[in-house]
């Protein structure tokens, strides 16, 4: 989903630009050259209050393709039976990685802010403040969606355990928040290491496969 983003506001920053180019053009040709200057400090002030806030969500952006990237190539080292899914769209929700196996599913929403997380009660801080926007209900929501879909593929509803990776967070040690598992990237390996009960045979798990295909 960064990706998207990201790729979304580069398209946004190419065709401002292109605009800009097009008014300096049509300025020179049509106004003096005192006029052309004056139109060019405007246009230098209005696009420093437009580049200000879309450095920062460009910023934010790339922190977010980067937590993403590096979450998919550990994912992707997982051994067989394990599978895995990147960037899935379903519906009118996206997923960052959906992992599947013998152990079940899991729905992984990833965050890559930097600094310190902390759990207090019931709350996630950041370099002790508060995250307004809290990552475990839209990954415990997008659990439940994916917990719906699979009943239709499989014929059996099953669990659908929802994770959030904060990436390059500093956090002690993996925690549970209403249900959702809270780790990092050192800690996400614990998420499908040890797990042994069979939750998927071969069968549900080809047939998430053919299902996810068809999604692409």
């Amino acid at each position: 989903m960064a990706t998207q983003r990201l790729l979304g506001l580069l398209g946004g920053l190419a065709l401002y630009l292109i605009m800009v180019a097009l008014m300096i053009a049509a300025t020179k040709k049509f106004l003096n050259q005192q006029a052309a200057i004056s139109a060019g400090l405007l246009m230098a002030a209005l696009g420093l209050s437009f580049f200000l806030p879309l450095a920062r969500r460009l910023r934010h952006a790339l922190q977010g393709a980067e937590g993403e990237e590096i979450v998919a190539r550990f994912l992707e080292s997982l051994p067989p039976p394990w599978e895995t899914a990147h960037d899935v769209f379903l519906g009118g929700f996206n997923i960052d990685h959906l992992v599947f196996g013998p152990s079940g599913v899991f729905v992984i929403e990833t965050k890559n802010p930097l600094g310190a997380l902390t759990i207090q009660d019931g709350r996630l801080f950041l370099d002790g403040k508060i995250l307004w926007k809290n990552p475990a209900k839209q990954a415990k929501r997008n659990a439940v969606n994916v917990a719906k879909e699979l009943e239709k593929v499989l014929g059996k509803r099953i669990f659908v355990q929802a994770v959030v990776c904060f990436t390059l967070t500093r956090l002690e040690k993996p925690q549970i928040l209403e249900g959702v598992l809270i780790v990092n990237a050192l800690h996400l390996k614990e998420v499908f290491h040890g797990v042994s009960a069979e939750v998927l045979n071969p069968k549900d798990i080809a047939r998430i496969k053919a299902w996810l295909v068809g999604k692409r």
